[in-house]
C-alpha cells in the first residue's frame, strides 16, 4: 500500500503528545511496518508540545482536548 506508493516510511501524529505511551506505538508502528514492508519512523516530537500549544492560541485554532 504505502510502498506501492512510493513512500518508504510512516510515522504518527500521536508521537507530539505528552500522555501518550511511546514505547507501545513504536512497537505496533515497528510490527506494522514489517507487516507491509515499510519502515517506521520514529521520533520523539513532544519537545515541541508547548510551543505548538502556544502557536494555537495566537492563531485561535481548535485544539481538540483528547485523541480519538
Amino acid at each position: 500500500m504505502l510502498r506501492n506508493r512510493g513512500f518508504d516510511c510512516f510515522t504518527t501524529s500521536l508521537l507530539v503528545s505528552p500522555w501518550q505511551k511511546h514505547e507501545l506505538i513504536r512497537k505496533a508502528g515497528e510490527e506494522a511496518g514489517k507487516e507491509f514492508g515499510v519502515g517506521f519512523f520514529y521520533y520523539d516530537f513532544r519537545s515541541g508540545w508547548e510551543e505548538g500549544v502556544s502557536i494555537c492560541k495566537r492563531m485561535e485554532l481548535y485544539r481538540q482536548s483528547y485523541c480519538g
